[in-house]
């Protein structure tokens, strides 16, 4: 049973006013259809004022989109979006450079624990000339960044679910249509599905906005981040929910 479990990426070109220094240029960037939004400790979504903070990576607060179901509605600054007309959420990945804290040999390693540490990143933009270290205490601007020369990535900020479904066996469906991908929580995660399958539905479901299906090298740089003084830091953990519905995760 293959999960289509994460996540489309998608990228942009629109410089918003608000920049936080530690990113040293590599903040957010939106295209049309793609709203800036903030998020409450309750859940609420309004609609962000990019002139404004609606971000501070300093403290673990990320940029959050989301993609509207019905986008002709218009929101003002700060207005709620009812969750009715979210289609999906997306979380934006900052480009960095990392310092390398091993070179892949793992000889003696008897635990995970032994080897938890804080990953050491460092923000920069796609102006500034690449890290290219390969060895331990060497500077590498992360490969997620570099192979598409951008200055971030908006990543699912859940599991892709398969629009409409009622049931976990609606949502197990072998199909590539792009019209059935939703990203948001409280939904049957789109599963049983061929590879081909879901990198044509990710690739056509925003094509003006460069949608893909994740990477391994995307993925690691959503991890690593995690693991970074700008992340929480804990075990990316796995939704453990027997109805496979996403937002959740074991504890």
């Amino acid at each position: 049973n293959r999960t289509f479990e994460s996540k489309v990426t998608i990228e942009g070109d629109y410089d918003p006013t608000y920049t936080e220094e530690l990113l040293n240029g590599s903040d957010p960037v939106l295209k049309d259809g793609l709203i800036p939004v903030t998020i409450d400790h309750s859940g609420v979504v309004r609609k962000a004022d990019v002139t404004k903070e609606w971000y501070q990576y300093e403290n673990k607060e990320w940029a959050n989109a989301v993609i509207l179901e019905d986008e002709s509605i218009q929101y003002q600054n700060n207005e709620e979006i009812p969750e009715s007309n979210i289609e999906s959420y997306f979380v934006w990945i900052p480009r960095y450079k990392y310092k390398i804290f091993n070179e892949g040999n793992y000889e003696g390693l008897t635990s995970v624990e032994k080897k938890e540490q804080t990953i050491e990143i460092e923000f920069e933009s796609k102006d500034k000339s690449e890290s290219n270290g390969s060895h331990v205490g060497e500077w590498l601007t992360h490969p997620a960044f570099t192979s598409f020369d951008v200055n971030g990535l908006w990543v699912g900020k859940f599991e892709t679910g398969y629009k409409g479904a009622n049931s976990t066996a609606a949502a197990q469906s072998d199909t590539n249509s792009s019209g059935s991908i939703v990203i948001k929580p409280n939904t049957y995660s789109w599963r049983n599905i061929r590879v081909a399958n879901a990198f044509t539905a990710s690739y056509n479901y925003r094509r003006s906005m460069d949608s893909h299906m994740m990477k391994n090298t995307e993925w690691g740089a959503v991890a690593y981040l995690q693991h970074s003084a700008y992340g929480s830091q804990t075990s990316v953990r796995i939704n453990n929910n027997s109805a496979y519905i996403t937002g959740y995760a074991a504890t």
